[in-house]
């Protein structure tokens, strides 16, 4: 599969790895889901973190 997508950050430390997705809109949409979750999908991550900075309070959302 090709796909132009790209994690917007990678955070670390000596047990695991959290990907970060960040967004600026009003409110997430359905394909901002389907991104996190397609990273976890195809990758070797556990934990995607998808927050918005648009929402307030911040817009934030877990998957794992």
């Amino acid at each position: 599969m090709v796909t132009t997508r790209r994690v917007d950050s990678l955070i670390w430390d000596a047990h695991d790895e959290v990907l970060l997705e960040t967004k600026a809109r009003r409110q997430l949409l359905p394909e901002d889901t389907e991104q996190c979750l397609f990273y976890l999908h195809q990758g070797r991550y556990r934990v995607c973190l998808l927050a918005n900075s648009e929402e307030k309070p911040l817009g934030k959302r877990c998957f794992v």
